[in-house]
Parts: structure tokens; C-alpha cells; sequence
């Protein structure tokens, strides 16, 4: 299929989204013959389901003390629930695997309830689709995190670079703002040149975490091909599910560290419009944000569309009186940025389909001053603009329910890096350079029962689909393309879920067995074919009990940028590098390989779920992982100032090359550049280093999950209180010759633990939250000896009310201080004069921040 072909079939069913949204859904096919009396609105909602035998879900907090009218008589099933539901302050909403979920009226329908840290996999999910698995009330057999829109709002998060950064399974190491330049770890840069946000579970790499929004991949974002997160308006965000475990017989390629799924409100009725403005106690930092979402359903369809404007001033090193030693006063420790965002979806049913359209837009500008060198200072501005079409139809076929949908779009990055002596500010060079991505993509999918079995339904998932991507990296001092390259891949996929016991068996020591497989077959342009399977299994020895486990394979596909970057090589004087032997010239490689691997992964977890009978609301979960990843793609040599001193990369090393290999190395480069500030002169050249990128052997991250939560009632209010940790470790050889490096614990990758708790109390409007994170030291081992920095704990706090009654009903006001005491990021010196003196990737030097909203809702 080519792109135009992909390209004029989207835009099809486009168009015919667009064409049906008008149309009125049918009527209810079905009535059903009711007998309730009045009475709890629990018991009404369970016996509704028992008659019409359709999975109905609500959070049992959330129905507590209500009461239900008497139902008699033959109601459609919608019509039967507003019936039920007639004065609750609640509302019922389609979900997409067909069951009822009942929510708070106010607020846009949304299903908020009382947080929870990891997603309840008990069996009242019924028949939804979970990240993890394309089945319908599949029961996940690894842990899943789900962070509500109430979540996001107590711990105060703008956007979901905040959320993702704050998750303590994630590293804020990769594409994330507040990363300093001059940083590099384990081949992937830490230094964030669009300004954008992206997930990075257990430090594996922004491009080894899979994200999606409602199932679907965004286009990636500038020249690394991470995701960017943040351009969704986090006012059109119903929850966010994150599967931690590999899942690429699920999804494909890029789900090693495990998969984010994105997930918009549906069938949002009402409107909101908020402003917040924050700012940095210490100085610098100063924030705007004003964001506005409405709905609109009509009978069988519905209209949501959000717009999302944040703008931010930089922090500059002047503005943190421990950075007074960078000879640049003005160096960016945050950049400043503007960002817009949009985003809006249509739906609309007709009769047994159910049809969408989702659009969404982003336009950031980014702009920073760092250090190159000791002399040498860039001005650096870009511009990032994406957009994203997604048409989808779903039908019901009686049990089966099939799914052809399709994406495409764009992400343009157009980046300025203006380079000046930082004695004189005289003008040195310019760097402009354009980063453009673009994908199509098309799946169908069905899934459904097979057959009966003692334990319940077989179901099956079955589908294939088509993705291309292209990506552009050119030099727009030159109009010299960088980077020119187009990969292709077609994919089928299936999964089996056998429910071997059920409780209605009455099987001693099993209340419950089910077994998941899946396998997954991809054909790439580039490689060639990858097959990998999945299996999991969930028993349940008692109701209140779940013992999982998981294994599988998982893959991806390297980067187009990995592969085909242009290579440049590099003269150096040799006294840039700490150990180089002699006086002379050094020659560097760097650049992409086109002879690059696919990376492979194998991926175990286990763990359990408890929720107790003798407390209501009480969930406790802890979990293993780990990771085994083979062919890694890196840059190998993560700190050039120790290439010489670390033994780790003498394999990379080439010691007083010849005149004729250095003529070889000239002529397969596209670039040579002297950088030294002498004539290059081959026989004063003592070394080479070949950094291009290459499939490191191995990689393991191993390590443990913890997390609780409850919900209770307390001084008439709803309290819930949550905690959770993770404890990781990992090593890294880069080959079978070298010996292993650690990747946790160690400056510029992930620290071996962090952990999360919080507390949130509501009662008639008002909503009181504190949240204390920790973050344990990192080590220095590029110090002579080692050096192990200290920790970070910080404490955030929250404070909201909406008027309930009269003329200014449903007006918010609320307050939430990050860093609450304004703890600083733990002191590590820095390796250069011109580097910031404590780990970006682990730790904020932003300090206290204080943020006022106001939030007025329809």
C-alpha cells in the first residue's frame, strides 16, 4: 500500500465520519419486563444488570447512602438506568466495549472516583477493553497504573509531562524540559530540543515506551521519535492506563518498557474553562495556562472539542545563586516555551455502528541558551507544529464487535541554534536545521466469544493493519538532507482468553483461572520479519486474592535516525578527553548504522492483587519485573571525557591509526569537520573513536513494584489515601568482551528507588490533598572514587472548592504548592565547567512553585 493509497483512504473515511454525524441514532431494539421495588441504589443497579445482562460499572463509593426508584414496566436499557438513576446526581454513559458506566453529574460525565494508584482488576470490570489486552473484560495479567483526571488535578499537574514525570515507574531522563544539555546516557541524549514531554518506563528510553491515545500511536516527535504527551489538553483527559510489562504481541514495536494509553472523555455533556497562573518563589518560571473544553450529546452521537494554551518564562542560571560559576549567566536551567493545543471528536451511532473522527492540533515554541563549551554559547529557538486525523468505525456483530480505523499526521520541527563567544558575544556560526515526521497507519480488528467453557466464554482478537513513517532531517544552512528515510510494516496479530475455572465452579483452591496468549507477526522494509508471543495467567485461590504472572517477547524497531543519520567525523585536540595519550588530535564517529538489528526483549512479571474482605476499599499490590534486552541500540560511549580512562569502551577505540585507514574513514564520511582549532594533520592524530551507533549485547532491569490504596468515609467527606514505590536495578554490557555497567542508581539514568504517597479528603465541594515524594540518591562514577549524591523529598499540597448553590454554582477556585518546603536538587560535581552541578534526569531545580486556578464548569 503506498502513502498516497493510505493517505486517500483516511481521508474516505474522513469524510464519511463527517457525512453520518448528523444522523440520529435508531431506537432501542430491545425492552426489558422490570419488577424493582425501591430500594438501595446498589441493590437496583445489580439486579438491572442480572435482567438485561449487561455489564453495568460504578464505584461503589460513589452510590453509597443513595436511593433508587421503584421500576415496573418495559424499558429500554438506557431508558430503564435514567429511570433508576432519576435524582442521584449521577449519569450513565456507553463505554466502548458496551458496558453502562454510571458517573458524577458536573463534570462533564466524567467517571472520577476515589484514586486509585493501580487499576482494579477484579471481576465488576466486566466487559471493557484494558490496556494489556484487545479482549473485552479480558482480566489484565500484569499490573496496570490508572491516574484519573482526579488524580492529575489534587497532585497539581498542568499537563502530562508533569503526570508521567512524577509516576515513580518512570525516568525523567530523555525528551523532557527540564533535562540540562551536556548530558548523555546510555544512547539516549538527554537534551530536549522540541520542548516536549514523553514516558520513559524503567529508564529504557522515551522511544522504548509504547503511548497511545485511545489505542491509537501519535506521529513522533522531532529528530528522537519519542512521543510528546503534553499536546493533549489535559481537560478533555477522562484517566490514563499504564501497563507495565512488554506488550508487543499486543501493540508492536516500541512496547519494551511497557504501554501508556491515553484515554479522552466520551460523551462529554457540559463545558468547562479554567486559568491558572504560577510561579517559582526563587525567581524565573512564571506560568499561564488557560484551557476550555465543551460537549454536546445528542440521541446516539456526541461533540467534544478542548483547547489548551500554556506558556512559560525561562529559569535561568542567575536565577539559582548555586550556578554562579557557569560563565554564562543567562544558560537556560528551564527554557521558555508556548504551547498550543486542540483537540476535538465526533461520534455518532448508527444502528449497529458506532463512528468517530478525532482531530487533533499543536504548535510549541521552545526557546533556550546553553553552553557548549567553555567559549562557545548557542541561542537556541524551534518550533514544533503537529496534527493528527483519526477516523474509526466500530460495529457490533451480535457477540463480535469489529474495528477498522486509521491515522495520519504530521509532526514538523523547524530549529534555529545560533552559536557566540561567550567573551564577546560575537556572532561564531548558525545551526538551523528541520525535523519532519509523518505516519499513516490502518488496522482492522475483531474480537468475540468462541465457545463455552466450565469456567466461561472463550474469547478471541484477531486483526492486521499497516504502518508507514517517514522522517526528514535536514540542514537548512545547506538544504542537505541529514537524514532521509521511510520505513514500512504490515502486521497481524491474535489473542486467546480461556477462562479455565469461574466461582460458579465451586473448585477447591480456585476461585478463578484464566489464561491469555498472544502472538504477534510484523514484515519491515528495512529487516525484515519479527514474530513474538505473550502469555499470562490470573488465579484467584480466593475471591479477595489475585496471583498473576506474564511472560513474553517484545521488540523494536530501530530508529530511523539510528539508522540513517549522515556520519560525520570530528577532529579534536586530544585534551578534551580525560586520559587521551599524548598531545595531538583525536578523530570522533558519530552518526547512524544502517546495519542495526531489531531489539529484542524478554519480559517476565509477576505479582499479586489482595482486597480484602474485612476492610472495604483497602487494595494492596506488589509486583516483579524483568527485562532482558538484547541488541540495544547506543551511541556506546555515554561520557567522551572518559572514552580513554573507562576500559568499558576500549573495543570503540582505535589507537595511532595509519594515515591510509584515517583517508578510508574521510571518504565514507559525509562530513569532516576540524573542531580543533589546529590544521589537521594526520600524523598528529593518536586515536579514533567510533561512536556511531551500534545493538548493544545486553541490558537487564530487574526490580519490584509496591502500591496500596483506600477509600473510606471520614467527618462526613470521602478519604482516600494511596502509596506506592519502585525499586530498580539494571546492568548493561556492551558486549560480550566488555564488562557490565550499572543503569540504575548512577548519574544520568534512573535512581533505584522512588516513591509516592497521598492523601485527598472531599466533602460538599471542598477537596483538601497532600502528596510527599521521594527520590533516592544517584552516583558519580565517573568521579575517582565514586561519589553517591543525596536524596530528594518533596511535599505537595492542594486545596479546591466549587460553590454548590446559587448565581456563581459550580465556580472553583484552588491553590496547590509543589515543593512545599523548596527543596533543592541534591549538589554532584559536574564533569565540565560549563555543566550544571546536580542530575537533570533524576531531580528539579525549579524549587517551590504556587499555582491559583480558577475553574468555572457548565
Amino acid at each position: 500500500m503506498t502513502g498516497f493509497t493510505a493517505n486517500r483512504m483516511l481521508l474516505g473515511m474522513s469524510v464519511a465520519v463527517l457525512a453520518a454525524a448528523p444522523v440520529p441514532a435508531l431506537a432501542e431494539a430491545q425492552t426489558y419486563r422490570f419488577d424493582l421495588p425501591a430500594q438501595s441504589l446498589d441493590a437496583s443497579l445489580r439486579a438491572f444488570a442480572r435482567t438485561t445482562r449487561q455489564q453495568i460499572l460504578f464505584d461503589g463509593a460513589l452510590v453509597r447512602g443513595k436511593t433508587a426508584p421503584a421500576l415496573k414496566g418495559s424499558y429500554g436499557a438506557e431508558q430503564g438506568l435514567s429511570v433508576l438513576l432519576r435524582g442521584s446526581g449521577l449519569t450513565v454513559t456507553r463505554a466502548r466495549g458496551g458496558a453502562w458506566v454510571v458517573s458524577a453529574v458536573g463534570n462533564g460525565a466524567s467517571t472520577e472516583t476515589s484514586a486509585p494508584i493501580l487499576a482494579d482488576t477484579s471481576e465488576e470490570q466486566g466487559d471493557i477493553v484494558v490496556t494489556g489486552s484487545r479482549i473485552a473484560g479480558g482480566p489484565p495479567t500484569a499490573p496496570i497504573v490508572a491516574i484519573t483526571a482526579k488524580d492529575m488535578r489534587e497532585a497539581g499537574h498542568n499537563n502530562l509531562g508533569e503526570v508521567f514525570r512524577a509516576l515513580p515507574q518512570n525516568f525523567s531522563g530523555g525528551q523532557n524540559p527540564e533535562v540540562s544539555s551536556g548530558t548523555t546516557a546510555g544512547g539516549i541524549t538527554n537534551f530536549n530540543i522540541t520542548g516536549g514531554a514523553s514516558l520513559n518506563l524503567r529508564g529504557l528510553g522515551p522511544d522504548a515506551t509504547l503511548t497511545l491515545v485511545d489505542g491509537v500511536r501519535l506521529p513522533f516527535d522531532g529528530l528522537y521519535q519519542a512521543t510528546d504527551v503534553s499536546s493533549i489538553p489535559t481537560a478533555m483527559i477522562e484517566r490514563v492506563e499504564v501497563l507495565l510489562d512488554g506488550a508487543s504481541a499486543i501493540y508492536g514495536s516500541d512496547a519494551v518498557g511497557g504501554v501508556a494509553n491515553i484515554l479522552l472523555k466520551r460523551d462529554y455533556q457540559g463545558g468547562e474553562v479554567s486559568a491558572r497562573f504560577g510561579l517559582a518563589t526563587r525567581g524565573g518560571g512564571e506560568e499561564q495556562q488557560y484551557s476550555a473544553a465543551f460537549g454536546q450529546v445528542w440521541g446516539g452521537g456526541s461533540l467534544m472539542a478542548g483547547v489548551d494554551y500554556a506558556s512559560r518564562s525561562q529559569i535561568r542560571a542567575s536565577d539559582r545563586g548555586r550556578l554562579s560559576y557557569l560563565p554564562l549567566p543567562e544558560q537556560s536551567v528551564v527554557p521558555a516555551s508556548d504551547q498550543l493545543s486542540l483537540l476535538a471528536v465526533v461520534r455518532q451511532d448508527i444502528g449497529s455502528a458506532d463512528i468517530s473522527l478525532t482531530g487533533q492540533y499543536g504548535r510549541r515554541t521552545n526557546d533556550r541558551q546553553f553552553l557548549v563549551s567553555n567559549s562557545i554559547y548557542a541561542d537556541h529557538h524551534s518550533t514544533s507544529e503537529s496534527w493528527s486525523i483519526t477516523p474509526a468505525v466500530n460495529v457490533e456483530l451480535g457477540a463480535w464487535a469489529a474495528r477498522l480505523q486509521g491515522t495520519i499526521g504530521t509532526n514538523d520541527l523547524d530549529r534555529n541554534e545560533d552559536l557566540f563567544n561567550v567573551i564577546d558575544d560575537s556572532f561564531y556560526s548558525a545551526r538551523p536545521y528541520g525535523y519532519y515526521n509523518q505516519s499513516q497507519a490502518a488496522e482492522f480488528s475483531i474480537n468475540g466469544p468462541l465457545f463455552e467453557m466450565p469456567g466461561g466464554a472463550t474469547k478471541v482478537a484477531l486483526g492486521g493493519g499497516y504502518r508507514r513513517n517517514k522522517l526528514q532531517a535536514l540542514d537548512l544552512n545547506t538544504e542537505a538532507l541529514a537524514v532521509n528515510a521511510t520505513t514500512r510494516n504490515y502486521y497481524a496479530f491474535g489473542e486467546l482468553l480461556l477462562p479455565l475455572v469461574s466461582p460458579e465452579q465451586e473448585v477447591g483452591g480456585i476461585e478463578r483461572l484464566t489464561v491469555q496468549g498472544a502472538v504477534r507477526y510484523e514484515n519491515y522494509n528495512g529487516f525484515g520479519d519479527v514474530v513474538v508471543p505473550k502469555a499470562g495467567v490470573v488465579w484467584s485461590p480466593v475471591r479477595d486474592l489475585d496471583i498473576r504472572a506474564s511472560w513474553g517477547r517484545s521488540f523494536k524497531a530501530p530508529a530511523m535516525r539510528d539508522q540513517f543519520a549522515d556520519t560525520t567525523l570530528l577532529v579534536y585536540s586530544a585534551a578534551r578527553f580525560g586520559g587521551a595519550p599524548g598531545t595531538g588530535l583525536v578523530l570522533l564517529r558519530s552518526g547512524g548504522n544502517p546495519r542495526l538489528e531489531p531489539e529484542r526483549a524478554n519480559v517476565l512479571t509477576a505479582g499479586f492483587t489482595a482486597r480484602p474482605g474485612f476492610a472495604p476499599g483497602l487494595q494492596l499490590e506488589a509486583g516483579w519485573f524483568r527485562i532482558d534486552y538484547r541488541g540495544r541500540v547506543v551511541t556506546p560511549i555515554t561520557s567522551l571525557f572518559t572514552a580513554f580512562s573507562n576500559p568499558v569502551f576500549a573495543e570503540f577505540l582505535t589507537m595511532a591509526p595509519s594515515a591510509a585507514y584515517q583517508e578510508m574513514l574521510i571518504a565514507q564520511s559525509d562530513a569532516f569537520i576540524n573542531s580543533s582549532g589546529i590544521a589537521y594533520d594526520p600524523a598528529q592524530v593518536v586515536a579514533v573513536i567510533d561512536n556511531r551507533t551500534v545493538n548493544a549485547a545486553r541490558q537487564v532491569m530487574k526490580g519490584v513494584d509496591i502500591s496500596t490504596r483506600y477509600a473510606t468515609r471520614l467527618l462526613d467527606g470521602d478519604i482516600s489515601l494511596t502509596a506506592g514505590g519502585s525499586w530498580l536495578k539494571g546492568q548493561r554490557t556492551l558486549s560480550s568482551l566488555s564488562s557490565a555497567q550499572s543503569v540504575a542508581g548512577v548519574r544520568f539514568f534512573p535512581a533505584k528507588f522512588r516513591g509516592k504517597a497521598g492523601a485527598s479528603w472531599s466533602r460538599d465541594g471542598l477537596t483538601l490533598a497532600a502528596h510527599v515524594n521521594y527520590i533516592t540518591g544517584v552516583t558519580d562514577i565517573d568521579s575517582t572514587p565514586p561519589v553517591k549524591g543525596g536524596s530528594m523529598t518533596t511535599v505537595d499540597i492542594f486545596s479546591e472548592y466549587f460553590i454548590q448553590s446559587g448565581p456563581l454554582r459550580d465556580l472553583g477556585f484552588s491553590v496547590y504548592v509543589n515543593n512545599l518546603f523548596d527543596k533543592d536538587a541534591p549538589y554532584l560535581k559536574p564533569s565540565q565547567a560549563f555543566y550544571v552541578d546536580y542530575d537533570s534526569t533524576n531531580y528539579s531545580i525549579v524549587g517551590r512553585t504556587i499555582n491559583f486556578k480558577l475553574t468555572k464548569r457548565f
